[in-house]
C-alpha cells in the first residue's frame, strides 16, 4: 500500500509555530521572573521606620533608641504606622539610650523606681540612674541624685555626696538644686552654716522657676531665720511659688490670709489657697481645707467632703490630717463611727510628731478603747504629747502624776504640769488646780483659789470646772451658800454634757419644790 509522504513539510510548519511559541512562553517567563526577583531584592531592602532605627541605635545612635522604644511601647511609630508592641524590646532600647549617654533617658528610668509615700521604691536602683544622669549632663537629675543620698533608707547617707550632686545641679542651671543646697546651708549640713548664702541659692531656684525656692525664701522672711522678720516679703515669696504651682506655698500663703498675719483677713481668699495647694498633692493645704469643712469656717459644714480632704491628707503621711480624720472617725463625723480607724489614725499622726494625736492615743490607752488599758503606755504618750509642746498632752500627763496612774504618785510635778497649761487657757487643767487646792494635793489647802480656778475653767467652757463650782456654792466651801448660783453652775455643766451637773441640778430643783 503506497503511503503518500505529506507529513514533512507540514511537522515542519508545526514544529516552526511550536517552537516560535515557546519562545514567547519561555521569553515572558524570563520578564516575569525577573519582575519577581526584583520585587523580592526590593522587599528585602525595605525596612519599617522602627527597624531602621533599631539599626542605628545598635550603631550608637541614641536618639534612635528612643525613637524605636516609643514606637514598641505604643504600638506606633511617628508616622502613625502600627508596629506590634512589646515592653521587653522598649526597656531594652530605652536602657540602650541611657548607656549611650542620653540623660534624660536614664533620668525618666531611675523615676520609675522611684514610688512616692510607699515601700515599693527602689532606692538603689534610682540612685544608679540618676546618678548617670547627672554625669551625662542632664542637671535636673541632679537635684534628684542628692535627695536620695540623704534620704533614701537603704543606702548609708550621704550629706557630702548629695551636696556634690546639688552643686553639680546648680551649676547647671537646676532650680531644684540649687534650692536644696540653701537647705543644707540654711541648716549648716556638712557645710558651714549660712542663711546668707541659703537665701542667695533660694533666690537662684525661685529665678530658674522653681517654686520650693520662692517658698524657702517666704518661709525665711516670715519666721525670721536669721533676717528681720519681713511678712510683706513672706507673702511675696509665697505668692511667686503659688503661682509656680508649689502647693506648699500656696498652703503658706492660704495660713497668712485665714489668720491674718501680716496681710489683711480673707478667710475666703484662705480657703481658695488650700483649694489650689490640695489640687497639687500639698498634704497640709489638704488638711486644712478639710478642717474648714469639718468646722465650717468661711463654708458650710461638709462633714464628708471634710473626710474625704482628711483621707487624702493622711495619705500623704501629714501629722495634722491624720488628727482630724482620727476625730472624724472617733465622733462619727461624716463618717461611721470606727474607733479602729481612728486609734490609727491618730498612731499614724503620733508617729509623725503631732503632740496632740499622741495625748488622743494616751487616752486611748488609758480607757481601754481597741486597746488593752495600758497606763504605762498612756504615761509614755502623754511626756512625748507634752514635750512637742500639746497643752493637752502636759494637762492628761499631770493627771496621770496626779492619780498615780502608771506611774508613782508625784502631786509636785502635777501641780507644776497644771499651773502650766491652765496659763495657757487649758481649762481642764484650771479645774485640776482647783481640785489641788480644795483638797491640798501636795500644797496647802486654799479653798478660795480653788473657786477662782473652778471659776476660770467654767468660763473657759469646761463641764467639770462648772460643777465643781456649782459645789463650792451648794456646800459653802469658802463662801456663803448660795443654791440659786450652785444651781446655775450645775445647769451650765449639764449643757456641757456633764452627767453630775444635770443630776445635781435635778437634786436642787427636787429640794426647791
Amino acid at each position: 500500500m503506497h503511503i503518500q509522504k505529506i507529513t514533512t513539510a507540514f511537522d515542519r510548519n508545526n514544529l516552526d509555530k511550536n517552537s516560535f511559541n515557546k519562545k514567547r512562553v519561555l521569553n515572558s517567563l524570563a520578564i516575569t521572573s525577573a519582575i519577581l526577583l526584583g520585587s523580592v531584592v526590593l522587599t528585602a531592602c525595605f525596612k519599617t521606620e522602627t527597624e531602621k532605627a533599631e539599626i542605628k541605635c545598635q550603631s550608637g545612635d541614641a536618639v534612635s533608641c528612643v525613637n524605636a522604644a516609643k514606637a514598641y511601647a505604643s504600638g506606633k511609630d511617628s508616622k502613625g504606622n502600627s508596629v506590634e508592641k512589646s515592653s521587653d524590646k522598649s526597656k531594652q532600647l530605652f536602657l540602650k539610650a541611657c548607656d549611650l549617654g542620653n540623660g534624660e533617658i536614664c533620668s525618666s528610668i531611675a523615676a520609675e523606681f522611684v514610688i512616692p509615700n510607699t515601700a515599693q521604691t527602689d532606692f538603689v536602683a534610682a540612685e544608679e540612674f540618676y546618678k548617670k544622669a547627672c554625669n551625662f549632663g542632664y542637671y535636673q537629675a541632679c537635684g534628684n541624685l542628692g535627695l536620695i543620698e540623704i534620704k533614701s533608707p537603704d543606702l548609708r547617707h550621704s550629706y557630702a555626696l548629695a551636696k556634690d550632686a546639688f552643686e553639680k545641679g546648680c551649676k547647671g542651671d537646676d532650680g531644684k538644686s540649687c534650692t536644696y543646697l540653701g537647705v543644707m546651708y540654711e541648716k549648716g549640713d556638712t557645710v558651714k552654716q549660712s542663711i546668707k548664702k541659703a537665701l542667695e541659692l533660694y533666690t537662684k531656684g525661685c529665678e530658674l522657676k522653681y517654686g520650693q525656692g520662692c517658698t524657702n525664701i517666704g518661709t525665711v522672711y516670715y519666721a525670721g531665720i536669721g533676717v528681720d522678720v519681713s511678712y510683706l516679703k513672706a507673702a511675696e515669696h509665697f505668692r511667686k511659688a503659688c503661682l509656680l504651682d508649689n502647693g506648699q506655698g500656696c498652703t503658706s500663703l492660704g495660713n497668712m490670709y485665714a489668720n491674718g498675719n501680716g496681710l489683711p483677713r480673707d478667710i475666703k481668699l484662705g480657703h481658695d489657697m488650700f483649694d489650689k495647694a490640695c489640687s497639687l498633692n500639698d498634704a497640709r493645704g489638704c488638711a486644712n481645707l478639710g478642717l474648714m469643712y469639718q468646722k465650717g469656717i468661711s463654708v458650710k459644714t461638709d462633714a464628708k467632703k471634710a473626710v474625704k480632704l482628711l483621707t487624702k491628707s493622711c495619705s500623704m503621711n501629714d501629722p495634722q490630717g491624720c488628727l482630724y480624720l482620727g476625730y472624724a472617725y472617733e465622733r462619727g463625723f461624716g463618717v461611721d463611727k470606727d474607733l479602729k480607724k481612728a486609734f490609727k489614725s491618730y498612731e499614724l499622726s503620733c508617729a509623725g510628731d503631732n503632740g496632740n494625736a499622741c495625748s488622743s492615743l494616751g487616752i486611748m490607752y488609758i480607757n481601754g478603747v481597741v486597746v488593752k488599758e495600758d497606763f504605762k503606755a498612756a504615761h509614755d504618750l502623754f511626756d512625748k504629747s507634752c514635750s512637742l509642746g500639746s497643752v493637752e498632752g502636759c494637762t492628761n500627763l499631770g493627771t496621770v502624776y496626779q492619780n498615780g496612774e502608771g506611774v508613782e504618785r508625784d502631786y509636785t510635778k502635777a501641780f507644776k504640769l497644771f499651773n502650766t497649761s491652765c496659763s495657757l487657757h487649758d481649762s481642764l487643767a484650771c479645774a485640776n488646780l482647783g481640785i489641788m487646792y480644795t483638797f491640798g494635793q501636795g500644797i496647802s489647802p486654799n479653798l478660795k483659789k480653788a473657786r477662782e480656778y473652778f471659776d476660770v475653767s467654767c468660763k473657759g467652757k469646761n463641764a467639770l470646772g462648772c460643777n465643781l463650782l456649782g459645789y463650792i456654792y451648794k456646800d459653802s466651801m469658802g463662801v456663803k451658800q448660795d443654791l440659786n448660783l450652785a444651781k446655775k453652775y450645775f445647769e451650765l455643766a449639764c449643757q456641757l454634757g456633764n452627767n453630775d451637773g444635770c443630776k445635781n441640778k435635778d437634786s436642787l430643783d427636787k429640794k426647791a419644790k
